[in-house]
């Protein structure tokens, strides 16, 4: 999985069924990519979303994780107005969810980035 963050990705959704916790499959490498962010910030989970900007590659970077409810294109449309600012048009984001219409979703909402599922 972390060979797939390359100097071009912008970030990673995180997209899960459960709460945000170190049980969660990817936890362990997110938590790496986002400089122990995910552990540090343990008592402020929020219960559907949170959001952590760091860097890699010496440009910023940032890992979304939503909770799959029903107010889920909502919270996929703050993740995108949050990260206008450090967007590149060519820029990827890579996405983890079962649910496959959510990379045809952000692709129509945010043209100028390219979305692409994780692969495991």
């Amino acid at each position: 999985m972390l060979d797939q963050v390359l100097e071009k990705t912008l970030g990673i959704i995180w997209i899960t069924r459960e709460n945000l916790g170190s049980e969660l499959p990817f936890f362990e490498e997110l938590n790496y990519l986002s400089n122990n962010l995910l552990i540090k910030n343990k008592r402020n989970y929020h219960p559907t979303k949170n959001f952590y900007l760091t860097s890699s590659f010496n440009k910023p970077f940032f890992i979304a994780h939503l909770l799959e409810r029903e107010k889920l294109k909502d919270d996929l449309l703050n993740v995108l107005e949050m990260t206008k600012e450090i967007a590149e048009a060519g820029k990827e984001v890579l996405v983890i969810s079962s649910d496959e219409k959510i990379l045809s979703f952000l692709s129509k909402k945010c043209s100028s980035l390219s979305f692409v599922t994780l692969n495991k």
